[in-house]
């Protein structure tokens, strides 16, 4: 079973810019979201999609145009 985590571990990429956000003791600080803040989130992203431009093509004068 160590061997097996040790493989998960040597096969898992990790980010070096991590580091920046590493405490003093080196370990990683933990991520907390509840249901709330990932709701919220995806509010704010659909939101963002919803404000792009969109950008209408009439197909019969992309034809003509050739």
């Amino acid at each position: 079973m160590l061997l097996q985590k040790q493989q998960i571990e040597d096969a898992v990429r990790s980010n070096p810019a991590i580091k920046e956000f590493m405490d003093a003791e080196g370990t990683e600080p933990e991520i907390t979201a509840d249901v709330i803040d990932l709701v919220k989130t995806f509010q704010q992203i659909l939101e963002r999609a919803r404000s792009r431009p969109m950008l209408h093509v009439d197909e019969e004068r992309s034809r003509l145009g050739r």
